[in-house]
């Protein structure tokens, strides 16, 4: 992952117990089982294996009285450094996108691109997560998607930019819930930001904001399941305010950064890809159903 974070004063806490977050929906306790690159691997109790990215983590809290256990556990960070090839490892399985707020959801893994990944979720779903946001992920034992053998086709794009231009004219969801959740129907992708159409108002959407994309309307039950996650996210934010200011020159660096890539990205698509080349693989996509290898 570009742009990532490393805290050397992890590797002293492995095999040690420790909560990662003070408080709110993504904080967990468990053994530190490793320290890789660019993300952690909690093994607890109730959730199972978390890894969790170093790019947002605020903070971590030691039980002093608890007993090392330098043996750690047997998970996937075996076979992966960084954080996009832990993801393309878990292709294929069940897992949940963040422990908790309004960008959390389980499904199944169906991709991982340059810059987001693909998850299939409940109610023929396709979520695409922008990776640089993703806190965490963790398999998940659920056994109603488990269960899935067919999934919606999905839009194939490198990157986000190409993923957006060839869903220009749709209506799509960016960001799950909160404060910053938006519906509408995306009319412009341009160098800066992106342009969605509600009704008689226009937004404008600066990308290092965008965290996640549906296409398609969501459903009532889905709306009002974004507003139970909103409080959550609002308590998740109270909790954890006091290591914002810590954070707040890597977060604005990282944004700045975002929107260079993002313009290159576009650019490149431009270049490369016509428009009538994505609409013709959009609709050859549509007309398909994807299986689980």
């Amino acid at each position: 992952m570009e742009n990532s974070i490393t805290y050397p004063f992890l590797q002293s806490l492995i095999g040690r117990t420790i909560r990662v977050y003070k408080g709110g929906p993504e904080s967990k306790t468990g053994l530190l089982a490793d320290v890789k690159e660019d993300f952690l691997v909690l093994s607890t109790k109730e959730n199972g294996v978390i890894y969790y990215a170093m790019n947002h983590l605020k903070s971590i809290v030691e039980d002093s009285h608890a007993p090392m256990n330098a043996a750690g556990a047997p998970v996937l960070h075996e076979v992966a450094n960084t954080f996009t090839e832990l993801l393309a490892s878990l292709i294929h399985k069940v897992v949940r996108v963040n422990q908790g707020g309004p960008e959390s959801k389980s499904g199944r893994l169906l991709a991982v691109k340059e810059d987001h990944i693909v998850v299939a979720a409940e109610g023929n779903e396709i979520i695409y997560y922008a990776t640089e946001h993703i806190r965490s992920v963790s398999e998940t034992a659920d056994k109603k998607a488990a269960e899935w053998t067919e999934f919606p086709a999905y839009l194939e794009a490198l990157n986000l930019p190409v993923l957006l231009y060839g869903s220009k004219h749709q209506w799509l969801t960016i960001n799950r819930g909160g404060p910053e959740s938006l519906d509408g129907i995306l009319v412009e992708v341009l160098e800066d930001h992106i342009v969605l159409v509600h009704n008689e108002k226009i937004f404008r959407v600066a990308p290092y904001h965008i965290k996640s994309i549906s296409i398609g309307a969501r459903g009532k039950k889905q709306n009002s399941d974004s507003g139970n996650e909103n409080n959550e996210s609002k308590s998740q934010e109270k909790n954890e305010s006091s290591g914002q200011d810590k954070s707040q020159s890597s977060k604005q660096e990282n944004k700045n950064n975002g929107s260079k890539d993002w313009s290159q990205a576009l650019l490149q698509a431009l270049a490369k890809e016509s428009m009538q080349g994505i609409a013709a693989r959009l609709n050859e996509q549509k007309g398909g159903r994807t299986r689980k290898n």
